[in-house]
C-alpha cells in the first residue's frame, strides 16, 4: 500500500473509494473512460508493437 500510494495517490485530491487499488482503477481516467480501461488499451499497444 505505501509503495501503491506513494506512486498514483499522493498529492491527488481523490474521493476515499480511490484511495485503494481496485477504487483507484475504477475511478475515471477520462470522459467514459475506466483508469483500468486505459491502462488495459496501453498494454494492449504495447504488446501488438512488441510482437511486429
Amino acid at each position: 500500500m505505501r509503495q501503491f500510494r506513494k506512486t498514483f495517490t499522493d498529492g491527488l485530491a481523490l474521493p476515499a473509494e480511490q484511495r485503494r487499488p481496485a477504487g483507484y482503477l475504477r475511478g475515471q481516467h477520462a470522459v467514459g473512460q475506466t483508469r483500468f480501461a486505459h491502462l488495459l488499451a496501453e498494454a494492449v499497444l504495447v504488446m501488438r508493437s512488441l510482437t511486429r
